[in-house]
């Protein structure tokens, strides 16, 4: 909200029984602070970092910046003081990180908090919720090995499989399509799920001088 200007005023009896009406003379600025995560829909093993704008509605200030969560996976929060000019927007990143083996479905809720280091009641928080969703598992096909044919040789490397709660959306490789040259060469498979996380996985294919 902007700012707006306000009086304070008492009105009662006095000791005499006589109304009464006190207008204080001098004019106070409400002052508000917001406070706006950007997240995304969903958590998966790894480091996910937030963005988090705070907005001063009043006149410049400092304010502390604050993050919470009931997991205990928030490991960064940077900076912790954020000084924001009047009607101006400054921004602090958390970082969000999920262990390897936390279970699918694990909900997090975080609180992201920014208080006014001149006066505490100049406060605001935003909160969220969100499931910790694993990537696919991907089995790449097994390391093959066979003889040159010529400066390139086509191999049949066979096709990874994945699975996923979520489902399979798509699954590639970054093989040559000319063929493979002498030597070793690694072969990345990659599953992408249909809420966008991906896993990686190599295969190696060696191909012999005849």
């Amino acid at each position: 909200m902007p700012n707006v200007p306000f009086r304070a005023a008492v009105s009662g009896l006095d000791d005499e029984e006589e109304p009464y009406d006190f207008i204080l003379p001098k004019v106070f600025n409400a002052q508000t602070v917001e406070v706006n995560v950007i997240s995304p829909a969903k958590f998966n093993p790894g480091v996910t970092t937030l963005t988090v704008t705070v907005t001063n509605h009043g006149s410049a200030d400092t304010f502390t910046v604050e993050a919470t969560d009931n997991q205990g996976f928030i490991t960064r929060v940077e900076p912790t003081s954020l000084t924001v000019g009047a009607g101006l927007t400054e921004e602090f990143v958390v970082d969000i990180t999920v262990p390897s083996n936390t279970e699918e479905f694990t909900l997090v809720d975080f609180t992201l908090k920014a208080t006014s280091d001149t006066n505490s009641q100049i406060t605001n928080s935003a909160s969220e919720s969100l499931f910790v969703f694993l990537p696919p598992n991907i089995t790449p096909p097994a390391d093959i090995t066979v003889p040159s044919t010529g400066s390139l040789t086509q191999v049949n490397i066979g096709q990874a499989t994945a699975t996923d709660n979520d489902g399979i959306h798509s699954i590639t490789n970054d093989a040559p399509e000319d063929g493979f040259p002498e030597g070793t060469t690694l072969v990345k498979w990659t599953a992408m799920d249909t809420s966008g996380f991906k896993t990686s996985a190599t295969q190696t294919v060696t191909v012999t001088s005849p």
